[in-house]
């Protein structure tokens, strides 16, 4: 199974520099692969991500977000886990602690919702705390 979706992304993040809020809806791909859901869309302007292509893997309640393009990064989001995460942005590379703190998956043939609730740090600094809120709706009578 491989079909077309709609895909809505809201996402806020708070730092100690203050707080933002991005939305995105952007056509994408749902597709199963065994016990997993591939999620893929292409990153567009108002995400600050232009020329980024986004694939999140969903295994049961653990969710994989690779990013490739104008830059790469990799994320493992687990409830109550801590990972470390890769970015490689035109500047340098840099490497993240991502802690999810809460993390919903339900995703099945009809569409679906993901919602993480993650923050990041650096060794002895947390850097920004985010939230993510993805909804994925059928197109063409999925």
């Amino acid at each position: 199974m491989d079909k077309p979706v709609l895909i809505s992304i809201l996402g806020r993040q708070n730092s100690e520099d203050g707080g933002a809020a991005v939305e995105l809806i952007t056509p994408g791909r749902l597709a199963r692969d065994g016990d997993a859901w591939v999620l893929t869309y292409e990153e567009s302007d108002p995400s600050g991500a232009l020329g980024i292509s986004t694939t999140l893997l969903v295994e049961g309640q653990r969710v994989t977000m690779a990013r490739q393009g104008t830059a790469h990064s990799f994320m493992v989001f687990e409830q109550g886990q801590r990972h470390l995460s890769y970015y490689d942005m035109a500047e340098g590379g840099l490497t993240v602690g991502v802690h999810t703190r809460s993390l919903g998956a339900h995703i099945s043939e009809a569409g679906g919702q993901i919602e993480l609730c993650y923050h990041v740090d650096l060794p002895n600094r947390r850097l920004a705390e985010s939230s993510v809120r993805v909804k994925i709706d059928p197109v063409g009578g999925m």
